[in-house]
């Protein structure tokens, strides 16, 4: 995704996302299985490159980790993560 997208299409975006997840409980065993732990692999890693970032910014400049968690997709992302600097994840992320 590009710096530049609106809410509207970030909206969008996770929209289609969340129904193509959900597609994935209609596949058929060993497909099924297959997509969700790649899915939840790349979710894995892409949450550990997350945390080094925030890592980063906590020691070096936590008024812009602050700035960051106050976007709504960041946000989201990072309590998706259990990375947010004052919000608790709501469900915790399957690890693969």
């Amino acid at each position: 995704m590009s710096a530049g997208l609106n809410e509207e299409t970030v909206s969008g975006r996770a929209a289609v996302l969340e129904r193509l997840l959900g597609e994935l409980d209609e596949l058929p065993e060993p497909a099924r299985s297959v997509a969700t732990d790649t899915v939840r692999a790349l979710a894995g890693l892409y949450g550990e490159a997350l945390g080094r970032i925030v890592e980063r910014l906590q020691r070096c400049d936590p008024a812009r980790l602050e700035e960051l968690a106050g976007d709504e997709l960041v946000s989201h992302l990072l309590i998706l993560h259990d990375l947010h600097p004052t919000q608790r994840p709501l469900t915790p992320l399957p690890m693969a």
